[in-house]
């Protein structure tokens, strides 16, 4: 099926239009009418079906084998049965059941190599859904009808209808398909003529409200107002796949373009996040991205602010909004690869890429099975939808286009569901529900110029037992440029252990050439003082696996420090100038060491009464000191140096000073301390008999032989007198002094 046709039908009839349409009530709201008009009921009484059928979306569900015509139109017949109420230029009461639209014409189908017709459909509501049915021969219950476009123009009297075709559970049981039972097929546009008729007795008829405004951005800017949804799909060789519907809102002063067929609409893509407590930290990874939905006919509803420009559909006009509902972003045919997309101007390829694909999970949000598990307290996810067209870009207004909301995850095995929960996080990039969600998360953002933004968040955790876990994630929003390596600085010292790297997958043929992109993880080296992840250059491998935009990359690892300010460095992957950019950062902090005495204390030999001072010098960070005497600590002696005013004998002894840092302790070399009394000849500390001996050795043998057999210093102890000289005119001091007891 080309691309270039697939919503066409859809687009003509609303531009064929007298007037611009007004959106009115449908399951997603109401928005205010551009023109009032007395109130009236209303029937469609002609007008056109047109339906666009994807054959290999038929036949890879079993339901066709052959199927020669794509598209079709069918004639209204004016015996249909379909009523509605019109107040204020509004319809009201679409959803009524037992209303149906009739039409006329066939089409052939090819079941194996039976061929049959059918046609004549009924277009009906039951009370559940909207179904189309064959009238002509079989009457099967084909297809049922997603509406998610609904607009009536008051003046002209026509009602549009539009939306995907699915196929009917009843229709998957004939087949023995089961599993094709919702699967989309294609899509349709109903332009009915409607006139003023009888409102059969017992058809009730709804109403809808009104949204207020909001201040618009300069230029056109797209946001997504609210994720809707999600759809389950059915599981295959290893993958669920789910889709998000995208309400989008333009919350700038100048309308924003929507032409099908063309580079000039949004494109639509959407991401699924886990973020999971692991030993007692946290980390937020992607484990989904989406191909992406292109854009091609734009409602005028009111959701975010007062719709002030209803638009054709060619554009999304001022203040209004336009829902994608979930089946619709998860419709396989209308969905091409992210690889032919400048995120950063939003220009892009028109027709995408379309390489073959089968199976309910092709093209869609695609996670793992072995990456899911029940959503609990220390498990949750979140899903982000984001909007990327050249206008918006053009206009500065691309950052805001990214919305996140929480996503509940139940079951196991191959057989998961998931749900929404909470609410929208507006103009919010999915990253952020990390920092959102939990404590001790810090965000950098960084703009490049001319090219795109990156958020990095970040978390250090102390583990305990001197361990710190070092979580990154960086999320490339829009950058075109794109990312090869990623580096912090790891000083001498620190050791790095638990390494890691996550990133999330292309699939079904997202890249050049309809190749993947490759999935090769970034490899991490620790040298020259940093840890590196990287991934091959530009030059070696275009298709290298660059973290490009709407994606998501981890890395982590534990260290031996814990962390300080640093500057982490991310390198770009096109060439360019900058070549990389460097942000603020936790990193570790350099190891702080033991410290290095570089000035050993010295000893020495005084006399009592003397001062003395003992001193060191050392290098290292954060230094304290502990003098000891004799390896106890002397206390209050807490300096670089140590000091003794006036010395006795009880001073004495060996001292060191143990100086330390976070780093460690280191102790010096013992420096001895001599201090002699006047009279205490033996250097026992006491003037008595037993110092006599001594007193006669100074005096017969000298300084030399005395100091040789005593630890006393010669002078001190043996000049009584204080003349400066031992010899005989000290001995009747020395007498005194041992009657005494002590030297006066």
């Amino acid at each position: 099926m080309k691309y270039s046709n697939k919503f066409r039908s859809f687009v003509t009839l609303a531009a064929l239009s007298a007037c611009g349409f007004v959106a009115v009530a449908d399951e997603f709201g109401t928005s205010d009418a551009s023109q009032a008009k007395t109130a009236a009921n209303t029937s469609v009484t002609g007008g056109t079906l047109n339906i666009q059928l994807d054959g290999q979306s038929l036949q890879d569900n079993g339901i066709l084998q052959y199927f020669p015509q794509s598209q079709a139109s069918f004639a209204i017949r004016t015996d249909s049965g379909f009523y509605f109420r019109t107040d204020s230029g509004m319809a009201e009461g679409i959803n009524t059941p037992g209303q149906f639209l009739q039409t006329s014409g066939l089409l052939p189908m090819f079941y194996g190599e039976d061929a049959t017709l059918v046609g004549d459909f009924r277009v009906m509501y039951d009370g559940i859904a909207w179904r189309v049915i064959d009238t002509m021969y079989s009457q099967r219950d084909l297809f049922d009808l997603n509406i998610t476009e609904t607009q009536f123009d008051a003046n002209s009297g026509t009602l549009l209808l539009g939306g995907e075709i699915a196929v009917s559970p009843l229709w998957a049981i004939e087949f023995g398909a089961t599993q094709a039972s919702g699967a989309i097929v294609g899509t349709f546009a109903l332009a009915g003529t409607a006139e003023g008729g009888v409102l059969p007795a017992g058809v009730p008829m709804g109403g809808g409200g009104v949204a207020g405004g909001c201040t618009s951005s300069p230029g056109p800017d797209v946001i997504v107002g609210d994720l809707t949804g999600p759809q389950n799909y059915t599981a295959a060789n290893g993958y669920e796949a789910l889709a998000i519907g995208s309400y989008s809102c333009n919350i700038g002063n100048v309308w924003l373009n929507w032409f099908a067929d063309t580079n000039q609409h949004p494109v639509i893509g959407g991401n699924l996040f886990k973020l999971k407590q692991v030993d007692g930290s946290w980390r937020f990874e992607q484990i989904g991205q989406s191909w992406l939905k292109h854009g091609f006919f734009a409602l005028s509803n009111t959701l975010c602010c007062t719709c002030e420009q209803p638009t054709d559909g060619t554009h999304l006009g001022v203040g209004c909004a336009d829902p994608y509902t979930a089946a619709r972003n998860g419709s396989q045919g209308g969905l091409g690869p992210k690889w032919q997309v400048n995120a950063s101007s939003g220009v892009f390829t028109y027709p995408p890429a379309n390489p073959s694909y089968s199976g309910q999970t092709a093209r869609r949000l695609q996670v793992r099975t072995t990456d899911l598990e029940p959503s609990s307290s220390s498990i949750r996810y979140y899903g982000s939808c984001m909007y990327v067209t050249p206008d918006d870009a053009a206009a500065g207004n691309k950052n805001n286009n990214e919305s996140y909301r929480q996503v509940t995850v139940s079951g196991s095995g191959s057989a998961w569901t998931f749900g929404f929960t909470g609410s929208t996080q507006r103009m919010q990039a999915g990253i952020r529900a990390w920092q959102d969600s939990t404590n001790n998360v810090t965000e950098v953002v960084v703009d490049l110029t001319g090219d795109g933004r990156y958020i990095i968040a970040y978390q250090v955790t102390d583990l305990g037992n001197n361990t710190w876990h070092y979580e990154y994630a960086v999320y490339n929003q829009n950058s075109h440029r794109s990312a090869r390596t990623f580096s912090i600085p790891i000083p001498a010292g620190v050791t790095v252990t638990n390494i890691g790297f996550h990133d999330v997958e292309y699939l079904n043929g997202d890249g050049p050439s309809n190749v993947n992109y490759s999935g090769t993880d970034w490899a991490a080296v620790v040298a020259d003082g940093a840890i590196t992840w990287s991934t091959e250059t530009f030059e070696q491998n275009q298709s290298a696996n660059a973290l490009r935009w709407g994606t998501l990359y981890n890395f982590r690892f534990d260290a031996n420090v814990g962390p300080t300010r640093g500057n982490a460095t991310i390198g770009l992957f096109r060439p360019g100038t900058p070549t990389d950019f460097v942000f603020d950062a936790n990193v570790p902090l350099a190891p702080i060491t033991a410290p290095e005495i570089t000035g050993q204390p010295t000893g020495g030999s005084i006399c009592a009464g003397a001062a003395f001072q003992f001193s060191v010098t050392a290098t290292g960070d954060g230094l304290s000191y502990q003098w000891r005497k004799d390896t106890v600590n002397i206390p209050g002696a807490t300096n670089s140096t140590y000091n003794i005013a006036a010395a006795t004998y009880a001073d004495r002894g060996s001292y060191d000073v143990v100086v330390t840092n976070a780093g460690g302790s280191t102790t010096s070399a013992a420096a001895a301390l001599l201090v002699t009394v006047k009279g205490d000849a033996n250097g026992d500390g006491l003037i008595n008999n037993f110092d006599i001996d001594a007193f006669v050795v100074g005096l017969s043998d000298g300084e030399a032989t005395y100091e040789s057999q005593y630890n006393n210093e010669f002078g001190c102890a043996l000049d009584i007198n204080g003349d400066g000289a031992v010899n005989n005119f000290d001995l009747d001091p020395f007498v005194e002094c041992l009657l005494n007891g002590a030297c006066p």
